[in-house]
């Protein structure tokens, strides 16, 4: 989650997109449900649930109505909650 490959830099935009269908994608196939096979492939699913909530953008009080998900680590957790 921390690098994309060099063909893949310009999508940094859209990595939570990417995370979620990859992420969907192995649920499809069944390998969510394979614990040896998360272990096998070092897969640390409380990293990847961590890291997508880190991407998610919090209203300041209860009549903001800005709020959702950035789409990658491109814009800083202090950047993305400086209210405009």
């Amino acid at each position: 989650l921390r690098t994309l490959p060099e063909g893949y830099s310009k999508l940094d935009t859209n990595r939570l997109t990417l995370v979620h269908f990859a992420v969907q994608s192995l649920d499809i196939l069944g390998f969510w449900d394979d614990e040896e096979l998360v272990k096998k492939y070092n897969i640390k699913t409380e990293r990847i649930v961590q890291w997508v909530l880190s991407m998610q953008i919090a209203p300041f009080d209860d009549e903001d109505d800005r709020a959702g998900f950035r789409g990658g680590s491109f814009l800083s957790a202090d950047d993305a909650n400086e209210q405009v």
